[in-house]
């Protein structure tokens, strides 16, 4: 199903609420931590908000994303827990034939989130590599925006008793048929990019591990004005030269350094990288920040992998943007 959104009601909405709540447009900008130009872009232009900041201006202002976004009557915020909730819209600068398969996977989810095709029964119609190409175009193309996800609350509470160094969980509820592994990335994910990132505020380095779990995190994360301002991601494992992945650690050092001003990535070399003293005090210094982290960011499997380097048992404290 394809969803229109009418992007001048969710400008005239916006002005509405903030008249309304006697709020100015600087400041929903510092309540929220972004740029009283976005403010305006959206109120005159019609331009939209990513998930993240869709979910912060209603809780500032007390209303439900389908409403402020103009899909929807109800105004009033209704109550999450046991939603997942959800925004579709394929960006219209995707090229006519790249759209068959984002509206393929728009399908999947649909029919596994709200328990109209099981998982098994998807399986026995598809293969394996085309529900997980299609799942794969639907997400990172933005064409679904999640705004509400469940948290299990007790499961979060008996994983902090289990691993007391956790300094944060987060366990996503997954509907009962939906045994997907790409769905239960992004309700995790977007849980930990809007409700765990968002408290850390000018932390001097955060490391990061790697894998698409983590991708999927970075790409949730919510753009700041200021909140890691002098923040260093630096990369907790490396990968061979011959050996590099899409999802390195190294690369999502770099993605996060671009997605929030202020913020640098370090880059961990692989030990095969390291012929040169240049590279060697590369490797160094990246070390060095990795035995004074109290902040990480990892998938279980990024953590493990045994075919990469990095110290992550000595980290003291740890945040998880995984599911257990």
């Amino acid at each position: 199903m394809f969803m229109p959104l009418e992007k001048n009601l969710f400008g005239d909405r916006l002005a509405q609420l903030l008249t309304q709540h006697d709020i100015s447009q600087n400041r929903l900008a510092q309540q929220i931590g972004i740029s009283r130009s976005t403010v305006t872009g959206w109120i005159k232009h019609g331009t939209l908000p990513d998930a993240g900041l869709l979910k912060m201006l209603c809780e500032a202002l007390g209303c439900s994303a389908d409403w402020l976004i103009g899909v929807g009557q109800q105004r009033e915020k209704q109550d999450d827990t046991g939603v997942i909730q959800w925004v579709e819209e394929i960006p219209p600068f995707i090229p006519d034939a790249q759209r068959e398969p984002i509206e393929h996977g728009l399908r999947l989810f649909h029919g596994l989130v709200n328990e109209t095709h099981t998982t098994q029964a998807i399986r026995n119609r598809y293969p394996p590599q085309f529900i997980r190409s299609v799942l794969q175009a639907a997400f990172r193309s933005g064409a679904i925006r999640l705004t509400a996800v469940a948290r299990v609350t007790d499961l979060e509470h008996r994983l902090r008793e289990k691993y007391p160094f956790l300094k944060d969980a987060v366990v996503a509820e997954i509907p009962g048929q939906c045994e997907d592994t790409l769905i239960r990335t992004e309700l995790v994910t977007f849980l930990a990019a809007t409700q765990i990132l968002t408290r850390v505020i000018r932390e001097s380095a955060i490391g990061l591990g790697s894998g698409y779990t983590m991708l999927r995190f970075v790409e949730h994360s919510i753009p700041s004005a200021d909140q890691f301002s002098g923040t260093a991601w630096v990369p907790l494992l490396a990968f061979a030269p011959h050996n590099m992945s899409d999802y390195s650690a190294n690369l999502l050092a770099r993605l996060m350094s671009i997605r929030h001003p202020g913020s640098r990535a370090l880059y961990l070399p692989h030990p095969a990288e390291c012929a040169t003293p240049e590279v060697q005090a590369v490797a160094a210094e990246t070390q060095r920040h990795q035995h004074n982290l109290q902040t990480i960011f990892a998938s279980v499997s990024g953590v493990d992998r045994r075919d990469g380097t990095g110290e992550s048992h000595l980290l003291i404290e740890f945040r998880s943007a995984d599911y257990a």
